[in-house]
């Protein structure tokens, strides 16, 4: 069976368990690394097993490479999608898709123009995540009308691993909390609701590094949604818990869902009809969980599905599509417009 050759392109974040995963499917292999620091990269690729390629342009015009996994800093991600997308080469990207709306325009056009196979890693929309949409989308809890979201770690509480520390840098990430794990409240929030008519943000920083470099450790936000539909969402560095909650309330009872010490951790999900007592929700009554995000991904280019499957199939819930990740951007960019001109329209 001859496999689907891939690129790791950036050595940040989950980049080396990104490219173990496609090493352990029968249908592809990680053939080479790339990265504009060649330490990072070199590491990577012995990790790996495979080639380094310092010339991305090189890397590109790789015989038989079909695709390219771009886990670099979040500002080069713009050139390194549409470089991949113009010579048609998949592409899998870990969230967020870029640092500002008018680069995630770029890369949408460029994904559809050269019919791409697209997907945007962001693992929280898990199986309990889709139980509580079935349940709003359902009715039984009636009209929604509030939605709250917190998501946090303690990665900027002195005492963690620098390893774990957060970018302070703006001119890399393009933001903060907003532009890392509040971007998992987002895209949860967009899978429950959409995209919002409106957004009001506000924001803090305690350390002085954060705060020389302008970016947010703590975050706050209100959105606005069509048939008046509220939502808040907290982001934070600096809890003393990794934590992500989710709170839906409808007129005819309320769903709530809550995880403690990270995403690989148990999901307890409850929900309360009118008077009735609070249900718990057993594990084994959820809906069946999304396939790894990796997997998904490689099944997209075997199998030859659409991008407008993601978001559609559940099973595709590990990540976004193409067109959702750009509304995400979109959001992203609102809220952080909104810090300082007040409520931003959509």
């Amino acid at each position: 069976m001859k496999k689907l050759n891939i690129a790791l392109c950036g050595c940040r974040g989950h980049a080396v368990k990104f490219g173990n995963l496609v090493n352990s499917y029968d249908e592809s292999r990680i053939v080479a690394v790339w990265d504009n620091e060649q330490t990072l990269g070199e590491a990577a690729a012995n990790a790996l097993n495979c080639l380094f390629e310092n010339d991305y342009d090189r890397l590109l015009a790789m015989p038989d490479l079909n695709g390219v996994i771009i886990t670099a800093e979040n500002a080069l991600h713009r050139e390194l999608a549409v470089k991949a997308a113009e010579a048609h080469k998949h592409i899998f990207i870990e969230k967020p898709l870029c640092t500002h709306k008018e680069d995630a325009f770029a890369i949408q056009k460029a994904v559809h123009e050269n019919d791409v196979r697209f997907y945007m890693s962001d693992p929280f929309v898990r199986a309990p995540v889709i139980y509580m949409k079935r349940m709003m989308d359902s009715g039984r809890i009636g009209k929604i009308t509030a939605v709250h979201i917190h998501v946090s770690n303690d990665n900027g509480v002195p005492g963690r691993p620098a390893e774990l520390h957060p970018d302070y840098s703006y001119e890399r990430m393009g933001g903060g909390v907003m532009a890392d794990i509040g971007g998992h409240a987002l895209h949860a929030l967009h899978y429950l609701l959409g995209k919002p008519n409106a957004v009001t943000s506000v924001f803090s920083s305690f350390h002085e590094e954060a705060i020389n470099a302008g970016i947010e450790e703590s975050a706050m936000m209100i959105m606005q949604y069509p048939h008046g539909v509220l939502a808040s969402v907290e982001s934070s560095f600096v809890s003393q818990y990794e934590s992500l909650n989710i709170n839906v309330y409808g007129m005819e009872g309320t769903i709530c869902l809550t995880n403690f010490g990270g995403c690989n951790e148990r999901w307890d999900v409850k929900y309360k009809l009118g008077n009735d007592p609070w249900t718990i929700v057993p594990e084994d009554y959820l809906p069946a969980a999304p396939l790894k995000h990796t997997r998904y991904w490689v099944n997209m280019m075997v199998q030859d599905i659409p991008n407008e499957n993601v978001g559609i199939d559940d099973a595709s819930n590990n990540g976004m599509s193409i067109d959702n990740a750009v509304e995400c951007a979109e959001i992203t960019d609102a809220i952080y417009r909104s810090v300082n001109q007040g409520t931003v329209l959509l």
